[in-house]
């Protein structure tokens, strides 16, 4: 039997974020897209809600918008 062993350099650009997204969902993975400061748009609207922001209706308004395709 003959082993033959390489090393190979793989860069994470190289790879298509959705191909990315669907390989972490398939082992269970929960993939949102954050925020620049990484906190998700959910987490952003909880804390104007519970600090008492005052944005917290326009953040309600646009999660809104953007989750469940309704707007008021």
């Amino acid at each position: 039997m003959v082993s033959i062993t390489t090393e190979v350099d793989v860069y994470l650009e190289d790879f298509d974020d959705e191909d990315l997204i669907k390989e972490l969902e398939s082992r269970n993975y929960y993939v949102s897209k954050g925020t620049e400061d990484c906190r998700t748009p959910l987490e952003l609207l909880y804390e104007a809600w519970v600090y008492k922001t005052g944005d917290y209706e326009d953040l309600f308004r646009k999660f809104c918008q953007e989750n469940i395709g309704r707007s008021f």
